[in-house]
This record gives structure tokens, C-alpha cells and sequence, in this order.
């Protein structure tokens, strides 16, 4: 059998330099605050997101997106890319 994956449209945003971004989304500040989201001294990451399924790492130009029941998870740019295309 084959499947083909229903089309949802999910947040996303673009990890930038915290300090010299200004267009930080509403849902990406909340999630900092309640540090769901952090900076890390970890080499190779600049990020953390705590997800459902732990704690994952992403760097400056891969995406943070929030999924459809409001869950945070990190994406490597050059899969997102791929796989999602601007809505708006």
C-alpha cells in the first residue's frame, strides 16, 4: 500500500541570531520564556527544543516549526526546503 502525507500548514520560523533578529514570532518568544527553547554551549548547535520525543538540537538557519496540536520541533533547512513550500 502507499501512502501519501495529508497537507497541513504548520508555523514555521527561520533560527536566526536571537540578538539581531526582530521579527522573533509571538509563539517562538512564548516558547523561549518558558524555556522550551534555549541557547546551548553544546559544539556544532547553536539551539535546544525540548519536543515530545526529547531534546533535539539545531543550529542558526534550520527551522523551528510548531506542528499542528501546538508541538515545537527543529528541522534541518535543506530537508524543510524539500519538503515545505510558503503558504502566504
Amino acid at each position: 500500500m502507499k501512502y501519501r502525507k495529508k497537507p497541513v500548514v504548520i508555523d514555521a520560523w527561520k533560527a536566526n541570531d536571537i540578538e539581531e533578529d526582530t521579527a522573533i514570532p509571538e509563539w517562538v518568544f512564548t516558547a523561549f520564556s518558558d524555556r522550551r527553547i534555549g541557547e546551548t554551549g553544546k559544539e556544532g548547535f547553536d539551539y535546544y527544543v525540548n519536543t515530545l520525543e526529547g531534546k533535539m538540537y539545531f543550529s542558526v538557519c534550520d527551522y523551528l516549526v510548531r506542528g499542528v496540536d501546538g508541538e515545537l520541533y527543529a528541522v534541518k533547512k535543506s530537508i524543510f526546503e524539500k519538503t515545505y513550500e510558503s503558504v502566504e
